[in-house]
């Protein structure tokens, strides 16, 4: 008897593996709920944001992948990731089909390519002030789709005294198949409370930085928490790389 006991036993928790196996995503967000959720599971406790800027600030990002001229191209997001302590890079991929694009200096046209065939899918001149851009806002802008590879490409206008200075940064959307993954658990989550600061905390777990700056920026209403977030981003100096200035851990004024 005691033997079908833990005969039983062995089948539930193998049953019980199989059914995770199947919904990984979903398997992650449960695993994920005591760091995220309080006592009460009713009550929706932030994480802590300052954890969530740590792990986003490691990622340094390097100038765009090929430029010319004087000054550096900081593409922010998306593009390429370099790890600040082991100096590795890593294609960025992305969930969201209307990217946030960020960037930082002076700018004054942007245009994003799909990389099979290098056609626009949308050209837009910049105000010298902006430093970010919502793709959908773009009533040009052509559709992303789950799978697709593409580039953006910064320049600016050149003069006797500066030349013309460009740079390309690279990015991938999810295949379909983890696309779709994605979009069941992220609609859980929208059915929850507390949605926004849920979705980028399930962003930040998944290492999509790009999501997460598209959350915070495209966002009517931030809690405290993610307003400090934002700030913390548009201020970090992601221009300089590693080995340039330890003092570029924070957040800095940019001009």
């Amino acid at each position: 008897m005691k033997f079908n006991r833990q005969k039983a036993l062995v089948l539930s928790i193998a049953l019980a593996a199989a059914i995770l196996s199947a919904f990984p995503l979903h398997a992650a967000i449960e695993y994920r709920a005591p760091e995220v959720l309080g006592a009460d599971p009713t009550t929706y406790l932030a994480v802590n944001w300052s954890e969530v800027w740590d792990r986003f600030r490691r990622k340094e990002v390097p100038g765009g992948s090929r430029g010319n001229g004087p000054s550096k191209v900081c593409a922010v997001v998306p593009g390429a990731l370099m790890d600040k302590v082991t100096e590795d890079t890593t294609a960025l991929h992305i969930w969201g089909l209307n990217p946030v694009f960020v960037w930082q200096g002076e700018w004054s046209q942007l245009t994003v390519f799909r990389s099979r065939d290098h056609e626009a899918l949308l050209s837009q001149d910049l105000n010298p002030e902006a430093r970010h851009l919502v793709y959908g806002d773009m009533v040009d802008a052509m559709p992303l789709e789950p799978g697709g590879s593409y580039y953006w490409h910064l320049s600016r206008d050149g003069s006797d005294e500066n030349p013309a200075t460009f740079g390309e940064t690279s990015f991938r959307t999810l295949g379909q198949e983890k696309w779709l993954e994605m979009e069941t658990a992220l609609a859980e989550i929208d059915a929850s409370e507390d949605a926004l600061s849920k979705r980028v905390a399930f962003f930040a777990e998944q290492g999509l930085w790009a999501d997460v700056v598209r959350e915070v920026y495209t966002a009517d209403e931030l809690p405290s928490g993610l307003v400090e977030l934002k700030a913390n981003i548009a201020g970090h100096d992601f221009c300089v790389r590693p080995s340039d200035d330890e003092s570029s851990a924070g957040p800095v004024d940019m001009p």
